[in-house]
């Protein structure tokens, strides 16, 4: 199964769940990264958590588990994105994102209001909005760039499928990712997400203050 993208079959749903509960890492509090979408850590618990328990912690708080879950979905680039966008053509089923770079653009940079909307606002007037929206920008897109979806295939609820097999599956593979990390946190290549954990505490405190 492509890592990045998602065959236009597969099963659609109003939009992805909130992110699964993670493991705590090793050394770190016993229900670290085990709360709920909505749980709050304490601030002061945050700010004095020592490397070995910042990131289970900053996994466990809703307001900064959003900032690292979207920092890894988007920090690896799709290994099948091409470096220049395809000729003029029809975009026929079975496509693949990366196969047009000025589309997948598009999408990535909206994975941000996408994923708050289908966390906090899933299946509401805002998001149904949203994505009807989406929709047309990458239409417009598509036409400005001189492809068209193929008619007899891509109506608007059959693009709206696969863009959000796209970010489902960004998701998931991120969180996927962030468990390993936690399991292997001591490992030179992960320092820079503990750091990261750290800088999206701090912004979180600050903005409360």
């Amino acid at each position: 199964k492509r890592s990045s993208q998602a065959h236009p079959s597969s099963p659609s749903t109003s939009g992805f769940s909130p992110p699964n509960s993670l493991p705590s890492s090793p050394g770190g509090p016993p229900s670290a990264a085990q709360g709920g979408p909505g749980e709050t850590v304490p601030d002061s618990d945050l700010l004095n958590a020592s490397d070995s328990e910042i990131l289970a912690l900053a996994l466990r708080d809703h307001r900064t588990k959003k900032h690292l879950l979207l920092e890894m979905a988007l920090s690896r680039d799709n290994p099948r994105t091409s470096l220049h966008d395809p000729k003029p053509g029809v975009i026929t089923e079975g496509f693949f994102w990366g196969n047009y770079p000025s589309l997948e653009k598009v999408l990535r940079a909206r994975m941000d209001e996408y994923y708050e909307l289908s966390t906090s606002k899933r299946q509401s007037k805002e998001q149904q909005t949203f994505n009807n929206r989406l929709v047309t920008k990458v239409r417009d897109v598509a036409t400005a760039s001189g492809w068209t979806f193929d008619a007899r295939v891509f109506d608007d609820k059959k693009i709206r499928d696969r863009i959000r097999c796209f970010f489902k599956t960004h998701i998931q593979n991120a969180k996927k990712r962030l468990k390993t990390v936690l399991k292997n946190q001591h490992k030179k290549p992960n320092a820079m997400l503990v750091a990261s954990a750290r800088d999206a505490v701090q912004s979180v405190v600050c903005a409360g203050r």
